[in-house]
Order: structure tokens, then C-alpha cells, then sequence
């Protein structure tokens, strides 16, 4: 009797470490010289620090600041703390967990570096990328809807971790779509007896986590981050649709550098990387006509509000000034989920913005493709729309020998086999690709480099996922 109860006993604690151990490490640009971490446990009553320093053996700098978020009960624990008073251009490790529970393992980043630098800036960029491949995650039909029975983002994902390898980014920014937890009900027949939401975006989390447990993962809203569309989420509003509705889980399990740069949450905020300064802006929400703006992307929950009325857009204009008046500021990018170039309203409003305080480029998702459009057409922005890195929504190319190599179709292809709508119109349409100076449907994700610190010539590629090569290429000289 006292060796089975002492093996239960072990097993109990075993299993209560197990619930505290951290897990889904991504990191983000704060302040200046400072890292967050934010991490996932089980354990919803589990602390919120991180231990960090110049040696894998002696983290002898502490966080001071942890908190948590908790927002479905019995599903977790979403923390974060920041790490301050970083040397610039330094290899940093860290762990971070509950002292007394359990810490993750020692990972490491390295740090921005101070102007002067001469090394280029390097972002890896890429849009609407989902959670492995259907043949690892199989689609079945809901009703009238179903998604593409042959799509991967595992080519997508492949190319980073080499990137991330060869260090040949400094960090990715996500523009909007990620991971699409909200087409987890799509994926099996299991979803009809089980709740697969949360295990979709822990999924997603957890596969990234060595590309974003080592250097910042930014992220921007997109209307797969704006509420759940499990049937229980309908059915048990209280339990699993409110808490999930108007981009809660997106809001607590990313931390962007809202704070430090005056935004909202992790809706829209900014941040510098030498002389480049990131705007990134909310498509969604918080201005007239939004389309999150008062319901998420299945129409049925409210969405949107954020902020008072005006403040958002006055928050933008604010933060583009302010770069375009900074003497260390060289170049300024924007980028958000929805493209602006098709839009005659609001999209025009900010495309206006844009060129009053000098945007170089705005990067955009959404279109589950690629598309570029040259200054001469948008008043001195390239506008790129880099949404084809693979999703449950993207298919692989029907008319190429070779599916996904990056030959992909035409525009008149793209559109007239795209997905339709309930009244038979392509919703590819709405990119107008035909208006592009090059599209692609391959699978694919870029990157920017600014030469010398930031302070040289600017150049966008797109890469193919399949085997890496260059598909589309444009650059901006700095004279």
C-alpha cells in the first residue's frame, strides 16, 4: 500500500511539473534594448519570469515585470516579461518559467544593434500561413463549406528554420493570418466530439517555437485572428464564444511593442530596427467601415472598439510624423493584413498618409498569393501583398506540372479557378492581381534587406518555398 501510494504520488507531481513546464517561447522587440518573452503552461497558477545573461551559465539579469493571462478557463496560461537593459548587438540566453514550478530550456537571441552598424538589416516577411499540411491534417466538408484538400505550409515553414539557420534574418514579421486556429473545425470528424480551437493554435505555436524562441516574430491582425468558428462556440457562447470572440486569444498570446511605441494592444503598434522603423497598422478594426469593426469574420460576434473613436487613425498619422521628423530614420515601412491598393476609401485615406510622411513600402496578406505593384501606380510605395505561404484556403497550382514550383498560373487562371463565394464571384477578384506588375500563386515568402546598417540601398525578394529561389525581386536605391 505505501509503494503504490508513493507512486502515485509521484506520478501527481510529475504531472504538476509537467502543467508548469513553458512552452510556445516567441519573442518581441520592446523598448529600446529590451527583448519580451512570452510563453504558454498548462498551469494556470504558474509565475511569470525570465532569467537571462552573456553566458548559457550564468543568467544573472532578471525580469522584473511577468504577468499572465488566462482567457478560457482550463485551457492555459499565457505569459510574458521583459528583458531590459540589453547590450546592443550581444548574443543573449535566457529561460523563463516559474522558479519554483519549472523553467523552459536555455535558448538564445542576439540583441539589435546601435546605429553605425554596417551589417545589413535583415526581415524575413511573409502573410496567411497556417499549421502543417492536409495530409497531416486532413479537411472534411461542414455544410456547404470546405476548404482545399491539397495545401501545405510546411514548405513555408522549412525555409525559415534555414533562414534562421544560416542567420539570414534578423527577425519575421507575420503579416496577419496566423496559423488559422479558427479553421481547426474544418480539419476531421473528430471535431464533432471535441473542442480543436486551442489545440490548433497551441499546434501552430509549438511548431514555430525554435524559429521564434530565438530571434522577435512580430504579427498584425487578420480576420482569421478575430474569434473561433467551432460550432461550440456558438452553442456554449459563455463558455467558448465570448471568450474567444474580438481577437482575445490573438491579443493574449501575442505581445507587441504596443507601450513603448503608444499603440493598442498588439492591433497596432511600431518599432525601429537601426534606422528602419516598422508602422504596423490594424485593417480590421477601429475605423469606419472596418471589417472586423463590429462584428469577427463570421458576422455573428462583436468585434472591434479597441479604442475610442478617432484615436486609432490619429494614432497612425502620429506615429508616421514622428519617423518622418526623426534624423535617425532612414527608411519607413508599413505593413497590415488587408491590402490598400484595391480599396477607393479608406485604403486610398492611408495610402494618402503614406505618402505625406514618406512610406517607402506597405506589405500586406489576405490574397492567398503574391502580387506587386510599382511606386509609379501608388505615388512613390511599392505595395506587395506576400500572402501565399500556405493555408488551408491555397491550393497548390492545378495548371503547373509541377504543383507549387514557382512558375504557378496566370492572374485569369488564379481568379477564375479561385474560391467562390455564395454567389458564384471570385473572392480572388478583390486583389485585382490583373492591375499587378507581378503575381504569383506559388508558395512563397520574402525577404527585405537595407544595406549598411540600414542606412544603404533597400531590396525586397520573393523566394520560392519549394526550393529557395528567387521569384520576384525590386529595389529602392537610398540616393
Amino acid at each position: 500500500m505505501f509503494l503504490y501510494a508513493l507512486t502515485i504520488l509521484s506520478a501527481t507531481l510529475a504531472s504538476a511539473k509537467d502543467s508548469a513546464k513553458p512552452g510556445q517561447m516567441h519573442l518581441a522587440v520592446g523598448g529600446p534594448n529590451e527583448f519580451v518573452a512570452a510563453w504558454y503552461t498548462k498551469d494556470e497558477k504558474a509565475s511569470s519570469m525570465c532569467l537571462y545573461g552573456l553566458s548559457p551559465n550564468e543568467l544573472s539579469m532578471a525580469s522584473s515585470d511577468g504577468t499572465s493571462i488566462t482567457y478560457l478557463e482550463n485551457w492555459g496560461t499565457h505569459h510574458r516579461a521583459r528583458m531590459t537593459d540589453l547590450i546592443p548587438d550581444s548574443t543573449y540566453y535566457y529561460q523563463c518559467g516559474d522558479a519554483d514550478k519549472g523553467m523552459s530550456e536555455v535558448f538564445s537571441f542576439k540583441s539589435l544593434p546601435k546605429d553605425g552598424n554596417t551589417a545589413p538589416l535583415r526581415f524575413g516577411i511573409l502573410g496567411d500561413m497556417g499549421w502543417l499540411d492536409s495530409v497531416q491534417r486532413p479537411m472534411r466538408k461542414l455544410g456547404d463549406i470546405t476548404m482545399e484538400s491539397n495545401w501545405s505550409a510546411v514548405y513555408s515553414r522549412n525555409l525559415m528554420e534555414q533562414w534562421k539557420n544560416d542567420g539570414e534574418v534578423d527577425m519575421f514579421y507575420h503579416v496577419g493570418d496566423v496559423g488559422y486556429a479558427d479553421d481547426a473545425t474544418f480539419h476531421s470528424i473528430a471535431t464533432a466530439v471535441q473542442f480543436e480551437y486551442e489545440d490548433a493554435y497551441n499546434g501552430y505555436m509549438d511548431w514555430i517555437e525554435n524559429v521564434t524562441a530565438t530571434m522577435p516574430y512580430h504579427v498584425c491582425p487578420g480576420n482569421h485572428e478575430s474569434e473561433c468558428h467551432d460550432p461550440r462556440c456558438v452553442v456554449q457562447f459563455k463558455k467558448y464564444g465570448r471568450p474567444l470572440s474580438n481577437f482575445t486569444a490573438y491579443n493574449s498570446r501575442w505581445v507587441m511593442p504596443s507601450e513603448s511605441s503608444g499603440g493598442v494592444q498588439s492591433m497596432w503598434f511600431s518599432w525601429d530596427h537601426g534606422p528602419v522603423h516598422f508602422t504596423s497598422i490594424d485593417t480590421s478594426t477601429d475605423f469606419e467601415g472596418a471589417p472586423e469593426g463590429e462584428k469577427g469574420d463570421s458576422g455573428i460576434f462583436a468585434a472591434g472598439h479597441f479604442a475610442p473613436d478617432g484615436v486609432y487613425l490619429a494614432w497612425v498619422e502620429a506615429d508616421l510624423k514622428k519617423a518622418s521628423e526623426d534624423p535617425n530614420v532612414e527608411w519607413i515601412i508599413a505593413g497590415g493584413h488587408r491590402p490598400l491598393h484595391t480599396d477607393d476609401g479608406w485604403g486610398k485615406d492611408m495610402n494618402d498618409l503614406f505618402v505625406k510622411y514618406g512610406v517607402s513600402m506597405y506589405f500586406a496578406g489576405h490574397s492567398h498569393s503574391y502580387s506587386r505593384y510599382d511606386a509609379e501606380d501608388h505615388e512613390g510605395i511599392i505595395h506587395v501583398t506576400v500572402g501565399g505561404a500556405g493555408c488551408e484556403e491555397m491550393r497548390f497550382s492545378d495548371t503547373n506540372p509541377t504543383p507549387g514550383m514557382h512558375v504557378g498560373t496566370t492572374c485569369s487562371e488564379w481568379v477564375a479557378n479561385g474560391p467562390k463565394t455564395d454567389s458564384g464571384v471570385s473572392k480572388n477578384k478583390l486583389e485585382s492581381c490583373a492591375s499587378a506588375t507581378f503575381f504569383t500563386d506559388a508558395y512563397a515568402i520574402g525577404k527585405l534587406t537595407i544595406e549598411d546598417g540600414g542606412h544603404g540601398d533597400l531590396k525586397w525578394e520573393l523566394m520560392s518555398s519549394m526550393d529557395g529561389s528567387v521569384i520576384d525581386s525590386v529595389g529602392i536605391s537610398k540616393n
